[in-house]
């Protein structure tokens, strides 16, 4: 084919938008304020939204998701 076996793996199959994220981590954090972001990544895997630890834990700190105590 002329094309690398690397390129299949290159990219995920959906990228989510950072506006729809927050929106969707804001949802979860409202209903269960004790979250961080362990448990909001697993939340986020349920509904079928993969997403790096990292990059869950810096959205959360810039956008005061902080999980109450």
């Amino acid at each position: 084919m002329g094309i690398a076996r690397s390129t299949y793996h290159d990219q995920p199959e959906t990228t989510v938008d950072d506006t729809a994220l927050v929106e969707t981590m804001g949802e979860i954090s409202d209903s269960f304020e004790a979250y961080g972001y362990r448990r909001m990544q697993a939340a986020l895997r349920q509904r079928g939204i993969v997403v790096n630890h990292k990059k869950v834990r810096r959205l959360m700190r810039e956008h005061d998701l902080q999980p109450r105590i």
